[in-house]
């Protein structure tokens, strides 16, 4: 009887793609990953937005997190949800943990993930807006602005009620920042020009845009004053 330390372990069976260095354990993973990435093929689209996926699993988790608002991942160190796994761990990388390594050429910005680096590169520094509205002239820098301008406002869609009011919202991060505004008066953003607090930081940057000689100074020039105020119009 031959000894089970002189069985030659069995190879790992590996599927390479063609087209790139990508490879997988199994053959299915390997044929979504070539219809997804290098076909684009999005077959899976959900009913309640323009929003397609590669995958069902993946329309599954939109359709959760988006439109039914289910973030069923609790951070262990504070009261954050977080709809998938892959989020939460993004979370306590950078709040928890307090890593940014990914640091803007052009402003002090930092951030946890290169995606998030791109994105702020992009919609901030050069101004893109690359995802257009099917049905009005709205551009938005992220998808999922996007999706949420079509549910909200050419759907109508506001499935998030206030258990204190009639108001209703689209989102559920909307909701949070009604309550907290409206019925328990957080003002959290405070103007650095003078005594005035607002609820949300879009109001605080129109405030000093209209008070205080039109101009509202971003992060980046409180760190650095040579920098040149950016004029309303970068914001709005």
């Amino acid at each position: 009887m031959k000894s089970s330390s002189n069985r030659s372990p069995k190879k790992l069976e590996r599927f390479q793609c063609d087209s790139c260095v990508s490879h997988f354990p199994l053959k299915s993973q390997l044929k979504t990953h070539n219809e997804s990435v290098h076909q684009g093929l999005k077959p899976f689209q959900c009913h309640l937005c323009p929003s397609t996926f590669s995958r069902k699993g993946d329309l599954k988790r939109h359709s959760e997190a988006v439109h039914q608002g289910l973030k069923p991942f609790q951070c262990d160190l504070c009261p954050l949800t977080c709809p998938s796994k892959g989020n939460l761990k993004k979370h306590c990388v950078s709040v928890h943990q307090g890593l940014k390594p990914f640091q803007c050429g052009l402003c002090p910005s930092t951030f946890s993930t290169k995606g998030n680096l791109k994105i702020h590169f992009e919609s901030v520094h050069l101004g893109l807006k690359p995802f257009q509205c099917d049905l009005c002239p709205s551009t938005f820098s992220r998808k999922g602005h996007q999706n949420f301008h079509f549910v909200s406002v050419h759907q109508g869609l506001k499935p998030f009620q206030c258990n204190l009011c009639p108001s209703t919202f689209s989102m559920k991060g909307d909701l949070k920042k009604h309550s907290e505004a409206v019925h328990q008066g957080l003002k959290p953003f405070q103007c650095d020009l003078c005594p005035l607090t607002f609820s949300r930081k879009g109001n605080l940057k129109k405030h000093c845009v209209s008070v205080h000689q039109g101009y509202y100074l971003t992060h980046s020039q409180m760190l650095h004053p040579k920098l040149e105020p950016l004029k309303s119009s970068k914001f709005f």
